[in-house]
């Protein structure tokens, strides 16, 4: 038998993975000051925000791309628990859960 060509050790995935994500927020929020800050933070979870826009007030959509290693459910856990870590301050319950439709 043959050895194969392609293993994991001499193969890397050759996509990306984006996920969009929408917070909505208690209350408006002016502007987004803190978008570096949550671009930096997210980087040592395997996580890279690439876009953000409020499409309402009180409503932000990400656009964001993960490592293939990182679970979908992580990608929410970073994006918003480093943000709500951000804004403590000034919005201490900064989420809730959007509307029904």
């Amino acid at each position: 038998m043959t050895a194969p060509i392609y293993t994991v050790a001499n193969c890397k995935a050759a996509y990306q993975l984006n996920w969009a994500s929408s917070l909505f927020w208690h209350g408006s929020v002016a502007d987004a000051a803190w978008l570096p800050e949550l671009q930096a933070a997210t980087e040592a979870d395997g996580v890279r925000v690439l876009e953000h826009r409020f499409a309402k007030p009180g409503v932000s959509q990400l656009l964001v791309s993960s490592r293939p290693d990182v679970a979908p459910q992580r990608v929410v856990w970073s994006v918003k628990g480093r943000l709500q870590h951000l804004v403590r301050r000034e919005h201490p319950k900064a989420f809730h859960h959007p509307p029904s439709p």
